[in-house]
Parts: C-alpha cells; structure tokens; sequence
C-alpha cells in the first residue's frame, strides 16, 4: 500500500503556512511563505492559485510526492467568507489536482487546534475580529468578519480607533476625562488640542513619517525563483520611489542593495515600490510621509540588533527642523538608566535608545532611535580550559557545545530562578509526605513543567567513549555551600549499554536514585511504583534509556536528556527519547536521606556543568538551562518580570491632604534588568510622583499603580492599591497601661501594655531603657529588662506609623538591690546512684545568682544528703559523693541551701548496688509496671495499663539510640512515646511517638506528620531509634530521618539542642487493652544481653573544625563522655603532627605542651605551617576492664595561595605561519611550590576554538585574526592563577557586517504602529483604573459576548460548549475589562456552560488535525484522539517548525 499524506495550509493576510504529515499524524515538512490571500494580492484570485502552485510544489517536490499521495488536505483561507468565495477558491485548488479538500475561513483552523475534540466555538479578536463555530452535527457558521456589514465591534484596529475617538469626545463632546490623551500626546508631540484631529488623522493612516532632509536607509528586499526546485534562488528587487516632483533619479528601477539609502530633501507624500525585473511578479509598496514640522535625521546605520559586549562606535549626524539644520550631540541611554555621550560597549541587552539633539529654530530639537541588544547563547558560560560555543550539527541541531578536554567546571553565571519551579504531576504516590512524593508522569514533555536543563551528549565514535559521567551542580546564589547535583553515568560500566544511571544528593546526603528494576514500572505510568528502603541503590541509581556511546548527530533533537525541578517537593525528574517523566530523587524525603534538605534561600541558583571520566576531548551540547533558550544563537527575552508589592503595608493607611506621602515600596525580579513603575492617579487624572512621594491636593481615593518592565520593554500585571487622603486631625495618640516604676536588680521587668490610636498604616515600635539621663535607649525586642545596676531608670515607648507621625510616652522606674539570689527552676539533680567506688557522682552547681552594684555572683551554697532525717554528709559543688553501700535501696534527699535565700531546695535519688550483669539498678519504672529479664538477661517492661519507665543514668545525647521490641502485646496499645530530657536542664525535653499504620511502623515528633519508620517491634531484631545531635533529630535504622522536633514538650519553647551533651530518656505506652510486654535490646551501642561491660565509653566534641590557613588560631574544643553501665574517667586530649606513633606535640599560645590534658576546656595553638594537625580525645570507664575510648580529628593547614603570575606585555604580533614561544611572555612565581616545579598550560582562542600551546609553549599562527591567550598557573597544592591577553596578527582588520533584512513576496515593511501603540496605551489606561477606558472595552467585551452567544444559538448548542479565544488582543493583550465582561455575560445563559480557553497551538495545526479527522472518516479508521495528542505535545516541534 502507497503512503498516503494529510496536508493542513493556514493562509491569512500576512503570510501562509504549509503542513505535511503522514496519515499516522508523524509530521513531515513544512513551509512558510508568503501571502496566497486574493484580497491581499493584486492579481486576486489569479494570483492565489500561482501562489499555491509554486509553495506545493517546493514542498511536494523535494519530498518526492505528488499531489495524488495527498489524502486529504484542508484549507483556511482569509477571505473565505461567503459562499461565492469558496466556490471560486475550491474551483482553484481542484485545477492544481486535489480530490479530498475542505475550504474554509481561516478562523476554523482556531477551534481545531485548540478544543478537545474539535467541537465549539472560536472567538478571534486579533487586528480584526470573527467568530466561528462548529456544532456536534458538523455544522459550521461564520458569524462576523465582515467589516461594517456585520458591525465588527472588536478586534485590535477597532479598539485604537475607539481610543482616539474617546480622546475626541473628551475635547470636544464634554465626554469623560480619560488618561489616553495624555499618553497619546506625549507620544505623538501633540502641544495643542486643536491639533489633535488631523494628527490623529494622520497617524491612523499608518504611514511611515519622518523630517526633511532626512536620510533613510532602505530595506534590502530579493524575490526568489523556484524555478529550481532543489534549491530556491534569490536576486535583487527593482526600487522605485516616486514623490511630489515624480519618480527619484537615482531610484527608478535600481537594484536593491544592502546599507541602500535615500534622502528626502522636501515634503510631501512619497511611494517606495520593490517589484520583481520581470514585471510579473508581486509588487511590495509602502509610504513615506516627509513634512517640515518634523525632526530630520541624517542617515544614522542601525543594525538590526547588536551583541552584548560589542563596541559602539558613536555615529555624527545632523538634525533638519524648519529649513534650519545643525550637527547634531548624541546620548545614548542603557536600559538601566546609564548615560554614554562617546564610543562604548554594550554593558546589558535590552533596548538602548539614542537620542540625537540640536538647537534649532530657537529651541532643542530631538529625535530617538532604539538599539536591540541580545547576549550571545554561549556568552553567559564561563571555563577555564574548555571551549564554549553556539554550534549547530548535521543534523541541524543547534544549542550551544561545551568542549572540555579534561575534568572542570563549566558555569552558567545567569542565575535560574527555581522558586516558582514545578512538575506537572498525573500519577505519583502519597506516603510517606501526604501527597509529596510522586513516581512517574505519562507525558513525554508534561505541560507547565519547569525544566531545569535539556542536553544531548556527543561522542565522536560510536566505537569507543570519549567519557563516561556527567556532574551537573545547582547551587545557591546566596550560599554556595547549599546545592544539590545529579550524576548521570553511562551504564556500560555495569554492562547496561544504552543506558545510564542518574543518581542526585543534596548538600550532605549521598548519592541516591530511585531503582525500579525489582519493582512494576509501566512505560503507561498506569502501575504505581512505591519507593521502599530497599529500592534504593547506591551503586546504581535510575536507569534511563540514554547511553554516552552514539557517535556525533546519533543523538536527535527529540531523544535529549531532560531534568525537570519541582522546588515545592524538591523533587528530581527526568526524561530522555520515549521513556515518560520519572522521578529521579526526592531531596526531602526520608527514604531517599536521612538529612532531609531545606532547599534554597530564595531560589535563585546557578547551574554548572562537569564532563569525568574524560578518554578523550568530552562534548556535550545544551539547549536549554531553566528559561534560557539556546537553540538560537541569541538570548530572546519574551517573558515579563515579576513585581513584588507587600500590600500588608497600605492596611489603614491614610494620607493627609498637602503633605507628602510615600509611595509603597515594591521589587521586581527579572533574569535580566528590570524596574518598578508607579504612578498615582485621582480619578482619571494622574498625579506627579517625585522622589517616591505624592502630594494629594483634595480629599479623594487616591489610586496607586504599580507594574515592573524590564530591558526589553516586558511589563508585568498591574497591581493597585487604593488611599484615601483626609485633612490633617488630632494625629497619632499613645497610651501606656499599667506602669510598673519599681523593680528588683536581677528581676525580669516585663513591658507594660499599650494602645495607639490615629496611626496611618502599619506602626512601628520601640521599647527601650537607659540609666536616667544617660546615653541613648537600649532597645527590648522581647519586650523583657534585665537592669544591669541599681538606680533610676527612664523607660520609653515611641511609636511611628507609616506617615512618619509619631509619639512617645516615657517614665521613671527605680531599681533597688537585694541580697535574696535568684534561683534557675529547670536544675536536674542525679535520678540514680550506684554504691560503691567505682561509682563516684560531682555534685552540680545549683544555678543562683545575686545581682549587687559591682556585678553578679554565684552564690554560696551547701548541700547536705540526707537519710529521711538523718544528715549523711555535708557538701560543697564539685565535691565527689559516693554512696555506702548501706544506703543500698533506699531514696536519699539531696538539699541545697543557698546563701541568702529562706527557701531550700531538695532533690531525690535512688541509691543501688551495682552488680556485675544485674541490669534493673539503671532502671526506675512506674507502680503498674513489672520487671524481668529474658533468657538472654535482657530488660522486660510488663504492664496491663498505661504505664513506662525510665533509665536513671544519664547518657550521652548525641549518637544516642535505644532498640526494644514487643515479646508480648504487639498490638495490645495504641502508640509507644520516647522521651529525652536533658541530664542538666529539664526544660529541654522532647519526644518521638510511634504506631502502627497499615502493618507498618510510623513516627511523629508533632502528631501531625508521620514518617516510615524501619524495623519491626514484633521480632527480637526490634525497632531502632535514635537520635542526632547534628541536625537535631530523631532517626531510624536507616538513619532515615523521622522528624525535628521544632519545640519542647511543653509545646511552647523552641528546642535548641541539649545543652549539657547528656540525657535521659523514658519510654512509655499509651492506650494499652491488654497485657503488653517490652523489651530493650541495646542502648546506646551497648548490649543489654552482656554480663560484662566490654563496650567503650562514648564521645561527643562540642562544635566542629572548619578549614584554616597557615598563621591561624585553631581551638582545641571541648567534649564530653558517657558511658551506658559504668562512669568515665580520664578524659584527656593531645594534640601532634606526625604520626601517632612518633608524635610531635604542639604547644598552645601559653607554651604549654597539648598532651593528655583535661578534655572539659578549649585550647589555643597557631597553626604556623603547612601540616596535618592530629586531635586526640582519649577516655575510659570505670569497669574492671577500663574500657578504652580514642577520637581522632585532622586538620589540614594547606596552601591555599595561588601563584604570582604577570605578562611583560598585554599585547604582541605575529606574522601568519609564524612559530612564537609563549612562555617567554609569562613571569611566575609562589609562596611555596619553586618556579622551575610550576605547572603552565597554554592555550590560544580564536572565534570560541581552543588550541593548545606545545609542550615548551611554542605555537604556530595558521591564519590572520584575533586571538586570546590563556595561561593557566598551577602550584603543587592545585592553586590555580588565569590569565589572559590579546594576540592581534598583522594584516589583522575589524570589519562592521551590517545585518541583511531578506523580504521575500508581501512581507510587510511597515507595520501599523498606529494600532499597537494605541492599544498598549489603553491598556495602561484601563490598568491605572480609567473610566472612559473601561466603559468602552465593557461594550467591546459585551459585544463578542453577542457575538459567541449568538453562534451557539443558531448552531442549536447546548450543555458545555468550548470556547477558544484566539487573536493577539486575547492571547498577548492585557484587556481585563473586556474579558471580564466577555466572561461574566456569557455565565449568565443558563443553558449552555462556556469554557474558555486561550490557544497556544499554531492554527496551521487546526487544519493538519481537520484534515486528519476527515481522512480517518474516509477510511473509516478508528478516531484521530492518539494522533492528535502526538501533534499537540511535540511542542519543540511546533515552536521550530512555526
């Protein structure tokens, strides 16, 4: 069976697009031309059919079919609107040979490319407007677009010409003010309103209008010849130019030419012709209208755009104004604001403007021109070795390559925003987050998805791997040390040829990717793929249909590497050729890493890029990173900054009539420059803003509108914000409640309350203190005072509110002393003491302290145990207290009395005989709970209620763990509650609860979310938890996190840590029906099963070592130890270079030798060479065996300078062919590394190529131009310096190309400015809230609600109808009004449901779709959905293509 095509052609007035596909919906080729509309060419219909004859057969011709393979084909044309026209047009297509056609408007081809199935309604409001439909029957009608005769109320032309009208009403109809006039004034120099109708007159004609004696540079137009259908040829248009006097000399068939120009030496009306040498051809004309009033310019060379970083040089020109003439100065102004008056570099793209003046006719005279500058796709990359640049395959792959011949980073230094990053998500899962974590998606490219970067690899031989791994880091703006990576290796390491495997990490976690090989993965998404603990493989990862090893253009456009970014669930995905989005890593997900990653401070971030594992030169080609598109050689800017306005701010505001007010202060973030826009408006008239102030004159609602617009001209949505003006009253008023006016030294003095009354907006407030009559007020931001000394206070309230109206209330407070100290509440003493003097207990400091005139004091205290009654012993803190073993069972009461205080305060303990192997002395459990061991000795918990119990020995919190399980009752309780409370301070206590959920075990720190939690309490293997003090959090036994507790138990104070390093713990069970049993296993590392302490005591270092360099002061921090059954001792630290077994000690800043010293203080010592510094914690316990405990910590001083390197000169000059040493150009030297053992890289830049230098640094110049030098510098410690200079070769010249415009047949030359300006300035208008404005775009909107209403009523629609809103008016506008109103008519029918949407496709798709739908009814084939889709979702394809 022959193949058979489907063909779509959308032809409109402008220009015509030509689709072939295949009759699978697989797109073939296509065309763009020219106009074939025989409204828009001079030979009409005639010239319809050439024009369609000529683009077919290019099209069919080089893809080597003919009109009879074409199935079917569907034609929207503009001007198909009444019947005769079809007839006349179908007449014309079928002389060219189709069979199967549809001739339709081209308004048809909306609603096929934009509804669901093809059915609905489409309502155009482009320059003109139309409606069509099509019902369920097939049925079709046409309603509007028929100009007057169908009272066309819409469309882009109609809106400008009811703008300007509205102007007029305002001047000379009393109609309503409206802002329009102002801006259209401004923009076309208006000075009077009697001027203003033939003005307005005039620029609706829509002519290009410029001053006498101006000079203009033509544009360069050719007409092509596809005589030659394998390769079209172009030659040069003849121009002629005809004026008041007749046709110009010099222009009366010349060939075009590029940088063409002509001077307009007097005014009038002058017509500029291009028409084909065979006279046949179409003829392309516009006007050009000369007049005196204007501003002449010589003619000034424009390009058509310029590169970032290029040179300007300034052009002279002079300017013509009323016969006068004069040269001329010229500004030219950045987009940021910047001035440069002589040559410069274009330093941002945007749109520069220059702005040439001169003093003519007794005044300045000015006139503007616009600059287009665009950054180069490879010109934001930065590298040291690699090469960089904007390539295009064979293939026609474009993108930018990266070149790297060894392992280095190369940096996109645009910053990527990822806080509004997301994946659009069809299939996910929802543990263990609710409704976090998600799996796969069905689409290939998923609509509104963020993708972060989209490559191809290159290899150069299919034979071999040029390399094996690619690193790609994002990393913070604001810390570079907050990141997350992907690590993509090929897979044929593991046999996996054609693969790769994707793994990613944030900062601190590892390497980590979800492995679906043991799991169901449908290439439908339809099964759901639940990540387990065990689905995770370090060594592999994700294994995606990608492999390294396809040689050069193998790789095609649509099977790129893709990786979308969701920054809400700091989620990873990935996608490459058929294979669906997948999830790749979840960074805050507990079962990917146990430290779960806070993502980045705002989202704004930087991505690099590392090629490893290099064999040979690494290439790699890019498309795109975040928003930044480089499949053109230039960066394109379409999308608006985001503005930023804290509306918080104008909450009550007010502003008083005559006085100043202060604009609210908004931001706006753009990838480029952007700014903030406000202006003030009072009704329709706009008030003056200067310097961030307004002044309102009258009592009024005064409306403020800000919009953000960036280098390019982009703006975002408006935002308002209304304020009333009032006169100036009473003012702001305060009132202090309650004041306190004595206080205690060492007391808390808590701020009284307040009331303000009379305040614009948001109030701020100080509350502050100072010693009566000195200095200035310490600020309370806690609203608490602690006064220093005793004496007489002065305490102060000031309030300001938003208008900078303020007031104050201030009074005395007098502070005495006491002798009476204060008492902390939160001290903890012992729980548990064992007999014994292997056991010997430091009695604490009980917090208290007296405050007196000349500081604050610890004070004296005692402390006494007792037996009941009977005094045992009297104390001092950091005496040594060891229990007799006749107080074996007993609880003893240790008291503390405090100097100066009537209050005691008693603590008690148990006292217990250590027996070797006995584990229920550590324990202290509640009344209803019993005690026993099992077989193995280890602790059982027995209870019929509610109940737990305690271990009464502390232990060391960090590191700390605990693994129990249920050998009774597993599931005779709800939930079992872990509690940790410091050894030292009780109020620092938090807890961890556990349950059952669906046979699993889950943890919650808050009760809210709950978290997977590994192990299984039902087996003796048991369920670890524990607990780390990095991070403050608890973990599983996959050190997988199970939550940070935000607060303390209490619910109130944040949890900070523990600040003594040691705790105990509680276990306890809730909601218990039945007898359950519990037992514990380990505590922290030390079998509870053993009869023999064999396990070492523990260590904890307070804080960490960062890096230091040579000459720094390191501190030796300080640690603490605990040990599980017995006590520690010794706990020493040394500190040495070498080894540990030939140490050299170091001594501290004192001169003392660091060697075994007591662990429990810090030291000092200066790292005064380059070395390795050891730390050595040592400790034991106090078992028989003494128990030995090391720590050892290295720090490494290294050198961190880079070498000294410099050029004898910046420039040099070679000859072509010529060999020149480049070394002998390069001084260099280092602080450690001898010069002779410095490692130099040379290599030579030409056009973004990169070249090494030989080995002795000599390099031939093969060809005239410019060059960069790169020398890069190493040291042995890898220190790396660059530099670089410029080799200029002889005969070297730079040369300006003037951009080449290429107009072929009816491509517009001028267009209507007339109608783009006037709607963007109603569009402002409407925004900044005027009346006139709005009014009209509501009949408009009223109108095309009509319009859609009426369609719908003849086609007999009922129930959900679809309405696609197509037209730069809808699509690209900013009409709110008139899509509010167009919406909200038509939700008042009560039969019918409107859905509205915008259309994205290109309508050339509407009639490739129809045409399909037509073809499969013919060949009875099952329906067009999956095609459809196909055509739809290949977006790359549409955006190239169109």
């Amino acid at each position: 069976m022959k193949a058979e095509y489907i063909l779509g052609v959308d032809g409109g007035n402008t220009k015509t697009h030509y689709f072939l596909y295949d009759g699978e919906g697989n797109f073939v080729d296509c065309i763009k031309a020219g106009t074939c509309s025989h409204e828009a060419l001079p030979d009409s219909y005639v010239g319809t059919g050439r024009e369609l004859d000529r683009r077919l057969t290019e099209l069919f011709s080089r893809n080597k079919i003919r009109i009879s393979d074409i199935a079917y084909a569907v034609f929207g044309l503009a001007g198909a609107d009444f019947e005769y026209q079809k007839q006349r047009l179908s007449s014309l297509i079928s002389e060219l040979g189709f069979k199967q056609f549809i001739v339709e408007n081209d308004g048809f081809l909306g609603l096929k490319a934009g509804s669901r199935t093809g059915i609905g309604i489409c309502c155009i409001n482009g320059t003109g407007t139309v409606t069509v439909g099509i019902n369920e029957r097939g049925e079709r009608l046409q309603s509007g677009g028929l100009g007057e005769i169908s009272t066309d109320r819409a469309g882009a032309h109609y809106i400008a010409l009811r703008g300007i009208a509205a102007i007029y009403d305002m001047l000379f109809r009393c109609g309503k003010k409206t802002s329009l006039k102002d801006m259209f004034y401004k923009e076309y120099d208006i000075k009077d309103d009697a001027d203003f109708p033939l003005k307005a007159t005039e620029v609706c004609k829509s002519k290009e209008e410029i001053g006498t004696n101006t000079e203009v540079f033509l544009p360069y137009v050719v007409n092509s010849s596809t005589l030659n259908v394998s390769e079209a040829a172009y030659y040069p248009s003849l121009v002629y130019i005809i004026g008041p006097d007749g046709t110009f000399e010099d222009f009366s068939g010349a060939e075009s030419a590029k940088a063409q120009k002509a001077r307009f030496n007097k005014a009038g009306e002058y017509t500029v012709t291009f028409k084909d040498r065979s006279e046949k051809g179409n003829a392309l004309s516009y006007q050009i209208m000369v007049e005196d009033e204007l501003v002449g310019l010589d003619g000034v060379m424009i390009e058509e755009f310029y590169e970032y970083g290029s040179d300007f040089i300034m052009q002279p020109a002079k300017l013509y104004y009323k016969g006068e003439s004069a040269e001329a100065e010229v500004t030219a102004v950045a987009p940021n604001g910047t001035q440069f008056h002589s040559n410069f570099i274009f330093s941002m793209g945007g749109i520069w403007k220059l702005i040439y003046s001169a003093e003519l006719s007794g005044g300045e005279q000015k006139t503007e021109l616009e600059l287009t500058v665009y950054e180069r796709a490879d010109g934001s990359f930065s590298c040291k070795t690699s090469s960089v640049g904007y390539e295009t395959l064979a293939d026609g792959n474009s993108g930018v390559l990266l070149t790297s011949p060894a392992d280095e980073e190369i940096v996109f230094e645009r910053t990527v925003d990822l806080s509004s990053a997301k994946v659009n998500m069809e299939t996910y899962t929802t543990e263990p987050n609710e409704g976090e974590t998600f799996l796969h998606i069905k689409d290939r490219n998923p609509n509104g998805s963020f993708c972060l970067i989209d490559f191809n690899v290159v290899n150069t031989d299919a034979a071999t791997l040029d390399y094996s791994r690619i690193y790609i880091r994002v990393t913070d703006v604001y810390d570079e040390e907050n990141y997350f990576e992907i690590r993509i290796a090929d897979g044929a390491f593991a046999g996996a040829g054609g693969m790769s495997y994707i793994r990613a990490r944030a900062v601190g976690q590892s390497f980590s990717g979800l492995d679906v090989r043991n799991g169901k993965y449908g290439q439908q998404g339809a099964e759901e793929l639940k990540p387990t603990q065990d689905g995770f493989n370090e060594s592999g990862g994700f294994l995606m249909s990608y492999g390294f090893q396809k040689s050069g253009s193998e790789h095609k456009r649509e099977d790129s590497f893709k990786l979308y970014y969701d920054n809400q669930n700091k989620a990873l995905f990935a996608i490459s050729g058929t294979q669906y989005c997948s999830l790749i890593c979840d960074f805050d997900d507990p079962r990917f890493s146990s430290i779960l990653w806070d993502g980045f401070t705002t989202g704004e971030a930087v991505v690099s890029i590392r090629m490893g594992n290099i064999s040979n030169s690494a290439k790699l080609i890019v498309y795109s990173v975040g928003t930044y598109d480089f499949t053109s050689e230039y960066l394109q800017d379409k999308e608006a900054p985001v503005l930023e306005l804290d509306s918080s701010a104008a909450t009550s505001a007010y502003a008083l009539i005559g006085q100043p007010f202060p604009v609210f202060e908004a931001r706006s973030f753009d990838k480029n420059y952007s700014k903030v826009v406000v202006k003030v408006y009072q009704g329709s008239e706009e008030i003056s803003v200067e310097n961030g102030y307004f002044v309102p004159q009258k009592p009024s609602v005064y409306t403020l509108a800000y919009y953000a617009v960036d280098a390019f001209g982009n703006c975002s949505e408006t935002i308002y914000v209304s304020v009333r003006a009032q006169s100036p009253g009473k003012g702001i008023s305060l009132t202090v409640e309650n004041k306190e006016t004595a206080a205690l030294l060492g007391r808390i003095y808590y701020a009284p309350d307040y009331e303000v009354k009379g305040a614009s907006g948001v109030v701020d407030s100080f509350f502050g203190w100072r010693k009566k009559g000195e200095g200035n007020f310490i600020q309370s931001t806690d609203g608490m005072i602690r006064f220093p000394e005793t004496g007489t206070y002065e305490v102060i309230y000031k309030v300001i509110d938003y208008l900078g109206q303020s007031t104050e209330d201030s009074f005395e407070v007098i502070v005495t002393e006491t002798d009476v100290p204060v008492v902390e509440s939160n001290f903890s003493f012992y729980k548990m003491m064992f007999t014994g003097e292997a056991f010997g207990y430091e009695i604490p400091v009980l917090p208290a302290y007296i405050y007196t005139a000349v500081g604050i004091e610890q004070a004296e205290e005692s402390i006494r145990i007792y037996d009941g009654d009977a005094l045992i012993e009297t104390l001092q803190p950091g005496d040594i207290f060891s229990p007799d073993h006749k107080y074996a069972g007993k609880t003893l009461t240790a008291k503390y009395f405090v100097e100066g205080s009537e209050e005691d305060f008693e603590y008690s303990f148990i006292v217990r005989i250590k027996e070797e192997g006995n584990k229920q002395g550590y324990f202290l459990q509640d009344e209803n709970v019993s005690y026993s061991e099992s077989e193995s000795s280890q602790p059982i918990f027995t209870m019929s209620e509610n109940g737990g119990f305690s271990f009464v020995k502390e232990l060391l919190a960090d590191n700390f763990s605990i693994t129990f399980y249920f050998p009774e009752g597993a599931d005779a309780f709800g939930t079992v509650k872990l509690i940790l409370t410091d050894s030292y301070n009780t109020a620092e206590s938090i807890a961890i609860s556990f349950k059952k959920r669906g046979g699993d075990i889950v943890a919650s720190t808050d009760g809210v979310n709950w978290y997977d939690c590994a192990g299984d309490w039902n087996s003796s293997a048991g369920l670890f938890i524990g607990y780390r003090s990095a991070g403050k959090k608890f973990v599983d036994s996959m050190d997988s996190s199970l939550g940070v507790p935000d607060f303390t138990t209490d619910g109130r104070t944040a949890f900070k840590g523990f600040s003594s390093g040691k705790v105990y713990f509680r276990l306890e069970t809730i909601g218990v029906t039945s007898p359950v049993s519990l037992c514990v296993t380990e505590i922290n590392n030390q079998q509870m099963s053993v009869t023999t302490d064999r396990t070492a005591p523990e260590l904890f270092v307070f804080g960490s070592y960062p890096g230091y360099d040579i000459g720094d002061t390191v501190t030796v921090l300080p640690a603490v130890a605990g040990d599980v059954l017995h006590q520690y001792k010794n706990l020493t630290v040394s500190v040495f270079t070498g080894s540990e077994k030939f140490p050299v000690y170091i001594k501290d800043i004192n001169g003392t030798e660091i060697r075994d010293l007591p662990a429990d203080k810090e030291y000092y010592f200066t790292a005064s060479a380059y070395d390795s510094y050891t730390v050595l914690y040592t400790c034991y316990d106090t078992s028989e065996r003494e128990n030995k405990k090391t720590l050892s910590i290295t720090i490494a001083v290294s050198d961190k300078e880079p070498p000294v390197a410099s050029l004898i000169q910046s420039t040099l000059s070679a000859k072509v062919g010529e060999s020149i040493n480049l070394k002998n150009f390069l001084v260099v030297s280092d602080n450690v590394t001898p010069e002779e053992e410095l490692i130099i890289d040379i290599s030579v830049r030409q056009n973004r190529l990169r070249e090494y230098a030989e080995e002795d640094g000599s390099y031939t110049f093969l060809s005239a131009g410019k060059y960069y030098i790169d020398y890069l510098v190493r040291d042995a410690s890898g220190n790396l310096t660059l530099l670089t200079t410029i080799e200029v070769v002889e005969h070297l010249h730079n040369v300006a190309m003037a951009t080449v415009l290429l107009v072929q047949h009816n491509s517009e030359i001028v267009r209507d400015f007339f109608v783009l300006r006037v709607n963007k300035m109603m569009e402002r208008a409407e925004a900044e809230g005027d009346t006139a404005i709005r009014e009209l775009l509501t009949k408009t909107g009223e109108e095309l609600a009509r319009t859609v209403f009426g369609c719908a009523e003849r086609l007999q629609m009922v129930g959900d109808i679809e309405v696609i809103l197509a037209g730069s008016v809808w699509t690209k506008g900013h009409f709110e009004t008139m899509y509010r109103v167009f919406t909200e008519n038509l939700e008042k029918d009560l039969q019918r449901r409107f859905i509205f949407s915008k259309l994205k496709q290109p309508p050339v798709i509407g009639a490739v779709i129809w045409a399909l739908e037509e073809y499969k009814k013919y060949r009875k084939e099952n329906p067009v959905s999956a095609c459809r889709e196909r055509i739809l979702g290949d977006e790359a394809l549409l955006d190239t293509a169109y």
